[in-house]
């Protein structure tokens, strides 16, 4: 058989992406913020009350316009059908 058929078929797509500049950043930024936060966190417990209460808030915005969207969308259907 063929050694390209064996392999995994996202292997293309990952070396795509690793060749990419700026890859290893886009890796290394989140890890480093996320390890501030858990200082931050750690020194004074209740910024911890804050980031879940920005990130409920957060979410709940995305879900307004993800439904405000779907709205639309599907206003726009039905009238296409009529």
């Amino acid at each position: 058989m063929n050694q390209e058929m064996n392999a995994c078929p996202m292997a293309s797509m990952c070396k795509g992406m690793t060749g990419k500049p700026g890859f290893g950043l886009m890796l290394f930024l989140p890890g480093v913020l996320l390890v501030l936060a858990g200082i931050v966190i750690f020194i004074e417990p209740k910024v911890l009350v804050w980031l879940i209460a920005s990130v409920a808030i957060l979410f709940g915005l995305v879900m307004l316009f993800f439904a405000a969207f779907m709205r639309r969308m599907a206003g726009r259907v039905t009238n296409r059908g009529a």
